[in-house]
C-alpha cells in the first residue's frame, strides 16, 4: 500500500485524495516542532507522558479514478501503517507498533544471569527504553524508506515480507526462540529465492562424500561420469543451501565486520554459521527440532554474536539478528531505482480476489479469437 499510495503506478486518471491519520507506539523518543516527512507520510511527534512514546501519522490514502475499476473508495489503511511499522522498525533499529501493550511487552527488562525469556536481555540496544533519537537517526530512516518505494514492485512486495518477518520475529520470541530464530533465516531464504543467479557445481557437494564418488567414476566412460554428478547435484536440497549461504554472504561488506560492543565472527566464521543457521532452520521446519540449549542462553546472546561449540561455530539470536539487518539493508541499497511503473496496481488492493465464473456462465460467450485461453476453454468444455 504505501508505493501504491505514493502514486508510482498511477497513470492520468482522476486522483481522488483521502486524509488519514494513525498512531505508532515506539521505544524511542524525539521530539520535532515540524513534522518528520516520509514522501507523502508525516510523523507527528506527541506530548505523550504516560507510556510509550506515541507518534501520529498523516497520510494521503489516495487513489486513482481509472474507468476499467472505477475504485473511488480509499481502503487499506491498516495496511498503511502496517508496512510503516515495518519499515521504521527495521531502519531506525528500534520497535514501532500500533499496540502500546506490545511495544511494552518486548521492552520489558530480564536478568541475563536467568534463563528467560526477554527478548531484551538477548538484544539489549533494539529494544532499550526511552532511547532518544537525533535527527540523523531519522535521516537514515528516510532515506531507507524511499530506496523501498524506488524499488521494482516485484521487489518491494518480496523485501517487504521480509521486514514483516523480521518484525514477527520478535512477537513469537518469548514463546519459542527457536522459532523465532528459524522466521530470521526464512527472511533471508526468500530473499535468496527470488534474487540469487546460483547454479551448484560438482565442487559443492560434500568433500569426503565426493572424493569417495570421484574414485568409483574414474572406471567410468567420461559423459556418463558427468551425467551422474549432474543428477547428484540436482539434489533440491544441496541447491538451496548453497544458493542460501552464497547469497548472504555476498551481502555482507566490509562495514559488516568493523569491531563492534561484542564478540563478532571472523569472515571463516561468519561462512561456517550461516550454513549451520540453514540447518538449524531446517531440522525446525521439518522435525520441529529446536535449536541448540547455548543458541537459548541470553548472556551468550548479549556478549557475543557466535559462539564456538566442538569446533564448530554458530550465530547467536543477536548475530544472526545483525546478518539480516545488512543482508537486507544492503540489499535494498543496491537494486536500481524506479521512479515510475506500468503495473495493475488495483489487483494488490486489500480484499481484492481474482474470482472465476462458472464455465456455463461464459464459456459460450467466449471471444477468444487468437486462442490464448485455449488451454482454459477446452478443460471447461469437458468440466460442461
Amino acid at each position: 500500500m504505501l508505493q501504491i499510495i505514493s502514486g508510482k503506478f498511477f497513470g492520468n486518471g482522476e486522483i481522488v485524495h483521502n486524509e488519514c491519520n494513525g498512531i505508532l507506539y515506539s521505544n524511542v523518543t524525539f521530539h520535532a516542532m515540524h513534522p518528520i516527512e516520509y514522501g507523502n507520510i508525516k510523523i507527528n511527534t506527541v506530548d505523550w507522558n504516560p507510556g510509550y512514546p506515541c507518534y501520529v501519522m498523516s497520510y494521503d490514502n489516495c487513489i486513482e479514478h481509472i474507468p476499467k475499476t472505477s475504485i473511488l473508495v480509499k481502503t487499506g489503511d491498516n495496511v498503511v501503517i502496517e508496512q510503516l511499522k515495518y519499515i521504521l522498525s527495521f531502519s531506525l533499529n528500534a520497535i514501532f507498533d500500533e499496540n502500546e501493550s506490545k511495544v511494552e511487552e518486548l521492552c520489558r527488562r530480564g536478568n541475563v544471569n536467568v534463563q528467560d525469556n526477554y527478548i531484551s536481555s538477548y538484544v539489549a540496544e533494539t529494544f532499550e527504553m526511552n532511547r532518544n533519537f537525533t535527527r540523523e537517526n531519522w535521516e537514515y530512516s528516510i532515506q531507507f524508506y524511499e530506496k523501498m518505494m524506488h524499488l521494482a514492485r516485484d521487489e518491494y512486495r518480496v523485501v517487504m515480507r521480509c521486514l514483516a518477518a523480521y518484525h514477527a520475529s520478535f512477537s513469537v520470541f518469548s514463546k519459542d526462540i527457536s522459532l523465532s530464530y528459524s522466521i530470521l533465516v526464512y527472511a533471508l531464504e526468500t530473499l535468496s529465492e527470488n534474487f540469487d543467479e546460483y547454479s551448484t557445481s560438482w565442487r559443492d557437494y560434500d568433500q569426503n562424500t565426493r572424493k569417495k564418488i570421484d574414485v568409483l567414476l574414474d572406471n567410468v566412460e567420461d559423459d556418463v561420469a558427468e551425467e551422474i554428478r549432474n543428477i547428484l547435484i540436482s539434489n533440491e536440497h544441496l541447491k538451496l543451501s548453497r544458493r542460501f549461504a552464497q547469497f548472504v554472504l555476498k551481502y555482507l561488506d566490509d562495514d559488516y565486520y568493523k569491531a563492534i560492543d561484542k564478540r563478532q565472527g571472523t569472515e571463516d566464521e561468519v561462512n561456517q554459521a550461516v550454513v549451520k543457521s540453514y540447518i538449524f532452520r531446517s531440522k525446525y521446519a521439518h522435525e520441529l527440532k529446536p535449536i541448540m540449549k547455548q543458541l537459548m542462553n541470553a548472556r551468550i546472546s548479549a556478549d557475543s554474536e557466535v559462539f564456538e561449540f566442538q569446533h564448530e561455530v554458530f550465530f547467536t539470536y543477536s548475530g544472526l539478528l545483525r546478518i539480516v539487518r545488512t543482508v537486507i539493508t544492503n540489499f535494498v541499497n543496491s537494486r536500481s531505482a524506479v521512479e515510475k511503473e506500468d503495473y495493475a496496481w488495483y489487483d494488490d488492493l486489500p480484499g481484492m480476489l481474482d474470482v472465476e465464473l462458472h464455465p456455463t456462465l461464459w464459456l459460450g460467450k467466449n471471444n477468444d479469437f487468437k486462442f490464448k485461453y485455449i488451454n482454459r476453454n477446452f478443460e471447461a468444455l469437458l468440466y460442461c
